[in-house]
């Protein structure tokens, strides 16, 4: 009998893809499941293209096109994604994100709105407010059809907030696109670095937190609102039974 050649010899298959798939997403969910701080976007895929300032195990995204495939859908389904809104990149955010095609993937989306940043960009309080609208807007028009866990809109003040929450058009704007955010399970709103005054919250600001939950509940039902590490944070969900 003649031998069997090796160019007669399959290839041995890998470990990691002979497991089942159940079992092989708990594996990339261990080694993928972190908060990724995304700033200065590019176009492309958000963990390749664009910087990821908290690193874990993303060796595993480099073993194979099919673990590649596979890693890629758990990271976007667990990972915590931070945008900044404002930073020294280019191109800005809400230009980016039309670039993005995976964001529309993403299940845990926190947005970052740091006012002070974005006025030493030389931002007006006009743009600013219309920049964080249509950030908000963006996210809130992403597909129905995927399952979104949870959407934070962090607002960093420094001086003057009434721009974005008081009686200007641009502020009823910006909370009409806050009332969109129905496709998350949880919708969060964070507000820092507020005027403080012998520890306790400016009286001039209850006016605008109460007007802007009283606006939210209309579309995403009760809030349930506490102050927490220097945040007014306002928590919804949309989804409850």
């Amino acid at each position: 009998m003649a031998p069997t050649g090796k160019n007669q010899m399959s290839e041995p298959r890998s470990t990691l893809l002979s497991l089942p798939q159940e079992l092989r997403d708990h594996i990339y969910e261990y080694l993928l499941t972190t908060t990724f701080l995304v700033e200065n976007p590019r176009p492309g895929e958000i963990p390749s293209s664009l910087p990821l300032h908290q690193h874990t195990h993303l060796a595993i995204l480099h073993v194979s096109r099919s673990t590649y495939e596979e890693a890629m859908r758990v990271l976007y389904r667990h990972g915590h994604f931070r945008f900044n809104a404002f930073s020294a990149g280019s191109p800005p955010l809400h230009e980016a994100f039309e670039n993005m095609s995976a964001i529309t993937l993403l299940q845990d989306i926190t947005l970052r709105l740091d006012v002070g940043t974005a006025f030493s960009f030389d931002y007006f309080k006009l743009q600013f407010a219309g920049v964080a609208t249509m950030l908000v807007n963006h996210i809130a028009k992403l597909d129905p059809g995927v399952p979104r866990k949870r959407c934070v809109v962090e607002i960093e003040f420094v001086l003057d907030q009434a721009f974005l929450l008081g009686l200007f058009k641009t502020a009823g704007d910006f909370k009409d696109a806050l009332g969109c955010l129905t496709g998350f399970n949880t919708v969060e709103v964070k507000l820092g670095h507020l005027k403080m005054r012998l520890g306790g919250v400016v009286e001039s600001m209850i006016p605008l937190y109460n007007a802007l939950d009283e606006r939210l509940a209309t579309t995403l039902g009760e809030g349930k609102g506490r102050y927490k590490k220097g945040h007014f944070c306002l928590v919804y969900h949309p989804r409850r039974g």
